[in-house]
């Protein structure tokens, strides 16, 4: 039995089991497929953040970035408190070259967790310098 049909066997009854399939695959080189099953991770488990946040990672990995920005979006609404989820929107706002929405994202997740020392640092480093070379 292969690992699609494995999957199958399971498809809408475990979203974590399909949540950890997506991502395998994903990262073994089959995006398309991968993403599938984190979609189907994200309906069997909607209010599950880390699923959406799975997907994210998925549609990022393809060069599907708004779709990334979207689906961090809805897992910040779901869960403000995720850091990852600041992590990678801030990640894929820079590699989109949107320097402002990346530093939002530092900006909210310190507004939420105003004690993560890393994440002040890096904002500074990031984009404190930027805005001393601009005046």
């Amino acid at each position: 039995m292969t690992l699609l049909q494995a999957a199958s066997a399971i498809r809408d009854r475990d979203a974590s089991a399909l949540e950890a399939l997506g991502t395998g695959l994903v990262l073994s080189g089959a995006p398309q497929e991968g993403l599938r099953f984190l979609w189907s991770a994200v309906h069997a488990g909607p209010d599950q953040t880390l699923y959406r946040n799975s997907l994210a990672a998925g549609w990022w990995n393809v060069g599907a970035e708004k779709k990334s920005v979207q689906e961090i979006e809805r897992a910040i609404a779901l869960e403000p408190l995720l850091e990852s989820a600041y992590h990678m929107l801030a990640r894929v706002n820079l590699a989109l070259e949107i320097r402002a929405a990346a530093r939002s994202a530092w900006m909210r997740l310190l507004a939420h967790r105003p004690g993560l020392i890393f994440a002040r640092k890096l904002s500074n480093l990031l984009f404190d310098q930027e805005s001393a070379s601009e005046k």
